[in-house]
Order: structure tokens, then sequence, then C-alpha cells
């Protein structure tokens, strides 16, 4: 049996695989909007990362943070995301148009869910 989680929207209750990055709103996305099944080109997922990274480290130097621990984990998490480690979590289809919000969402949960143990 595979092992899940509960998560909950304004729509109502959704079971999400317990070993997702992504959460609700995602699913959502991926049931309603089978587009192209194309998947995000992963230089895409890539720059996202390296763009989330640049600001992870800027936002330590100054000072900005006061948790270094937490910086450390986002660091590591946009680290992995840059080399193409978390790809297989970017599950929204590519040439869905508003797809531009989830797809930062939906990296935004990649990079931050293996940071922190609790749901975002």
């Amino acid at each position: 049996m595979i092992q899940s989680r509960v998560e909950t929207d304004h729509l109502g209750s959704k079971q999400i695989p317990a070993d997702a990055l992504w959460g609700i709103h995602t699913a959502r996305a991926v049931e309603n909007f089978p587009l192209s099944g194309r998947m995000v080109h992963r230089e895409l997922i890539k720059a996202f990362g390296e763009v989330k990274l640049a600001c992870a480290q800027i936002n330590l130097q100054l000072s900005f943070w006061n948790d270094n621990k937490k910086a450390e984990a986002i660091e590591t998490a946009c680290s992995e995301m840059s080399a193409g480690l978390l790809n297989e979590h970017i599950v929204v289809d590519a040439l869905q148009r508003w797809s531009r919000y989830i797809n930062k969402h939906e990296c935004k949960r990649s990079y931050r869910q293996p940071c922190f143990t609790t749901t975002w």
C-alpha cells in the first residue's frame, strides 16, 4: 500500500503521496490540466534552483535571517534543485499557461519540503 498524507484546501481534502514534495494545489493542477504530457524543462528547474540559491545566500549575508541552520537547509535544497536532484517532484504540465504560478510554487515547495518537517 502506498503511504499518503491528507492535505486540505478551500475545495476539500485530498490524499497526497507521502514522499511527494508537492502538495494539494499541484495535485489539482495535474488532475485538471493534463495538456501536453510534457514536463517542465530541466534547465528551467535548474534556473529556479540557482536563482533561489542566490537569494538565500544574499539574505543570509545581509543578516535577514537569524537561523543559520534553516538557511543552510534552504541552501542545500536549492543546490539539490539546481543539480537536478528534485526534477521528479516538478510534475505540472509544461504547457499549462497559468502554470507559471504553479511551477514557481511547486519549485518553492520542492526545495523547502526537505528543509523542514512541517507542511507548507
